[in-house]
């Protein structure tokens, strides 16, 4: 994810650059001219430990409150990240959320900060070790076992960002935002296997050895849109 951070701060750099120089802010009271839905996708989800595309849509309900929903079709994982389990990471990520628009210089309408929730449903092939086992009288060889685990995580964040329209018909949008929050998961699948050495859910997130539990969560975007 380092190698993201200069391609992000390079695109908003650009962005602001192109329509620094031209006023792009509304009257009071008038943003957006036309409500409508939006449509957006978050680049940053391909790039994801369990990435995939995302379909977002936003609604803007009053000057101030929209609603908005992003779905992400989990299809593939970082294979250095994921190196030892057998396939792809596959499932699906929902996430609504709630925005407040603060008016901000000039009364723009275009910062926001807001509530979002997570759910992911994950699963994935594994196999446990083999090897043997002592039982007081002989050693027992221990086969391994196949098997499918399933991962949940539900989360809540509390995020800040912004919209900033590229076009003069306010049609075309771009939206960085991030937060911070916690999380929750849960795994299941595992079977009991007799004198293995270990039983337990661990290193399921390759970089980090998180047990099921609670755990801070951080969130982050960058999407690119369309409003109709």
């Amino acid at each position: 994810m380092k190698k993201l951070l200069p391609i992000f701060c390079t695109i908003i750099f650009l962005a602001n650059l192109s329509y620094g120089q031209r006023s792009r802010y509304p009257k009071e009271g008038q943003f957006p001219r036309k409500p409508g839905i939006m449509v957006s996708t978050n680049v940053l989800s391909l790039f994801d430990l369990e990435g995939g595309p995302t379909l977002g849509l936003e609604y803007r309900i009053a000057l101030n409150w929209a609603v908005a929903v992003d779905a992400t079709a989990i299809l593939y994982t970082l294979p250095e990240v994921y190196s030892a389990d057998e396939g792809a990471h596959t499932g699906y990520r929902i996430q609504p959320q709630i925005k407040y628009y603060f008016g901000g210089r000039r009364r723009s309408f275009r910062g926001y900060i807001s509530l979002m929730a997570m759910y992911k449903d994950v699963h994935y092939d594994k196999t446990t070790s083999g090897g043997q086992y002592y039982n007081g009288t002989e050693y027992i060889n221990i086969e391994p076992v196949p098997y499918t685990e399933h991962k949940k995580i539900i989360a809540g964040s509390f995020n800040i960002g912004m919209q900033k329209f590229l076009d003069d018909e306010r049609h075309i949008f771009i939206e960085p935002y991030g937060g911070v929050g916690l999380r929750h998961k849960e795994r299941t699948g595992r079977p009991y296997v007799e004198g293995a050495y270990d039983n337990s859910y661990n290193n399921d997130d390759g970089v980090f050895d998180l047990k099921d539990g609670m755990y801070p969560h951080l969130t982050w975007g960058l999407k690119f849109g369309v409003r109709f």
